[in-house]
C-alpha cells in the first residue's frame, strides 16, 4: 500500500467528530394565570360593581366557592340563585342555578359560569346575563353572556 493512502486513511480516522446540534432555545415561562391572585378564602359578602341591588354571600372551603345571589327588585321583591364554582389548577368553573325566571314561578335551570380574574381585589365572573327559555325550561337562544365584577363589602358595611 502506498504511504500516502495510509496517511489519508489515518487522517480520516482521526477527524474531529461533528459538532453537536445547537441547544433548542429555552421555553419562556408561561404567563401567570389570571387566577393566581385569587385568595384562598373568598368567604364574605360581595356586591355587583355596577348594580348595588345584587348581593352575594360567599362561602369558600378552598376547593368549592358557593355564592348565594340575592337581588332586590325595584318593587321590593327579591330573587335568589346560587353559583357553585370549583377550583382546580388554572381554572375556577361551575354553574349558576336559577330557581325563577321573570314571570315564571316554577322554572329552574343551570348554566355555566367561570371566574376569569381576581384582579384589583375583585372577583370577575363570566356567565349568562339574560336567557330566554321555553315552557320546559330549555333555552330558546344562546343567551347573552357578560363579565360581572364583584367587589367585597367591608364587614361593617353589611
Amino acid at each position: 500500500m502506498r504511504p500516502w493512502v495510509l496517511l489519508l486513511l489515518w487522517a480520516c480516522g482521526c477527524a474531529a467528530p461533528p459538532a453537536p446540534p445547537p441547544e433548542p432555545p429555552a421555553r419562556p415561562a408561561p404567563p401567570p394565570s389570571p387566577l393566581a391572585g385569587c385568595p384562598a378564602d373568598l368567604s364574605g359578602v360581595w356586591r355587583h360593581s355596577e348594580d348595588d341591588s345584587f348581593r352575594y354571600l360567599a362561602r369558600d372551603d378552598g376547593g368549592v366557592l358557593l355564592l348565594e345571589v340575592h337581588h332586590v327588585a325595584a318593587d321590593g321583591g327579591t330573587e335568589a340563585s346560587q353559583l357553585v364554582l370549583v377550583r382546580s389548577p388554572g381554572s375556577f368553573v361551575g354553574a349558576v342555578g336559577v330557581a325563577r325566571f321573570n314571570g315564571d314561578a316554577g322554572c329552574a335551570a343551570l348554566f355555566p359560569a367561570e371566574v376569569v380574574s381576581c384582579a384589583d381585589a375583585g372577583l370577575v365572573v363570566y356567565t349568562v346575563q339574560r336567557l330566554r327559555v321555553d315552557g320546559a325550561c330549555r333555552p330558546v337562544e344562546p343567551g347573552v353572556h357578560r363579565l360581572h365584577r364583584l367587589v367585597r363589602v367591608p364587614p361593617d358595611a353589611g
